[in-house]
C-alpha cells in the first residue's frame, strides 16, 4: 500500500479490564441487595463500560504514526466516524509520452487504519478533487471532481453508486445531512452576458438525494453571498440548514 505504520501500540485486554474494574462494584452490590438484583442492575453499567473500552481500543489502533508515499493533494483528508478508515487525496505527476511536461493525476485513496494498509482507490477518472467526505453513518463516500461532478461510492466495496452532474462551477464544497440521505453542494457558477460581453459569478447551492441523485431543493442567489469564500454551511440534527454570509445568517 501507499501507507505504512511506524508505531504499533499494545492493544487493551478489554475482558480483563472489564472484570477487574467491575468486580469491586459487584462485590459491594451483592452485599447490599443480593446477587440476583445486583447482577441485573449492573448489566447496563457493564455494557456501557465495554462500549467505552471498545472506543478507546479503536482510538489506540488508529493513533499509529503513518507515513504515506507520494504526495497528498491540497484537498483535506477525512476520517470515518468509527475511526477505522482514512480518506485522502494523492496527486501524482507522471510524465506524458513524448513530452517533458508532467500530467497531473489525482487519486482518492481509502486507507484502513486498523489494518495498516490501503483498502482501495476510488475511480474518479484522475480529475482534480475539490471535496471528499464520509457520510455520517460511514456507509458512503462522496467526492466532488472537476468542475461539478459529485460521485457517491459504497464504503465497503468502493463501487460508485451515484453520479450527480452540476453546473460547471469552481470551488465546489459539500455537506452531508445528519441522516446520510442528502448532500448539500455549493460553489460559484459563471454567468456570461453575450450582449454586454461580461462574465460574472453567482453563488449556487443545491440539495440532492444521495440515493437517487434527484434534486430536492435549490437556493436562489438572494439567499446566498456573492463570494464563495463568504459562504459557510451547517446542517442541524433537526434537518435545518444554516447558511452564513458576510452580512447575515
Amino acid at each position: 500500500g501507499y501507507g505504512r505504520r511506524v508505531v504499533q501500540p499494545q492493544l487493551l485486554n478489554i475482558d480483563k479490564i472489564l472484570e477487574s474494574s467491575i468486580s469491586p462494584v459487584t462485590s459491594q452490590s451483592n452485599g447490599l441487595c443480593g446477587s440476583a438484583a445486583a447482577s441485573s442492575s449492573l448489566d447496563i453499567t457493564r455494557a456501557q463500560y465495554k462500549k467505552a473500552l471498545d472506543r478507546l481500543q479503536t482510538t489506540l489502533e488508529v493513533k499509529d504514526l503513518l507515513q504515506f508515499d507520494g504526495t497528498t493533494g491540497c484537498c483535506a483528508s477525512s476520517i470515518s466516524s468509527n475511526g477505522k478508515l482514512l480518506l485522502y487525496v494523492r496527486v501524482d505527476n507522471p510524465f506524458q509520452e513524448h513530452s517533458s511536461r508532467p500530467r497531473q493525476s489525482t487519486k482518492v485513496i481509502v486507507y484502513d487504519l486498523a489494518k495498516g494498509r490501503q483498502k482501495y482507490i476510488l475511480d474518479n477518472q484522475d480529475d482534480a478533487i475539490n471535496w471528499i467526505g464520509f457520510s455520517p453513518d460511514d456507509t458512503s463516500i462522496s467526492t466532488v471532481a472537476g468542475l461539478g461532478t459529485l460521485s457517491i461510492f459504497d464504503t465497503k466495496s468502493g463501487e460508485c453508486k451515484q453520479v450527480i452532474s452540476a453546473p460547471r462551477i469552481q470551488r465546489y464544497r459539500g455537506t452531508w445531512s445528519p441522516n446520510s440521505k442528502h448532500i448539500l453542494l455549493h460553489g460559484m457558477a459563471k454567468q456570461i452576458n453575450k450582449e454586454r460581453q461580461t462574465v460574472s459569478q453567482t453563488a449556487y447551492m443545491v440539495v440532492s438525494s444521495a440515493e437517487t441523485g434527484e434534486q430536492i431543493a435549490q437556493y436562489t442567489t438572494e439567499d446566498l453571498a456573492r463570494r464563495s469564500e463568504a459562504i459557510m454551511t451547517a446542517w442541524s440534527p433537526r434537518n435545518e440548514i444554516a447558511i452564513a454570509s458576510e452580512t447575515r445568517i
